[in-house]
């Protein structure tokens, strides 16, 4: 694999992984019962 791949796809990891972190934090104060009827609707 390029070098320029590789990095492209290790900088995208990081951002998603701090996507990530993002959700986990505004997930965690709201039940969970709530998100599930949000899905379905």
């Amino acid at each position: 694999m390029p070098l320029e791949v590789l990095r492209t796809f290790r900088s995208l990891r990081q951002r998603l992984q701090k996507l990530h972190q993002v959700v986990m934090k505004v997930w965690a104060p709201y039940p969970q019962s709530l998100w599930s009827r949000l899905w379905i609707t």
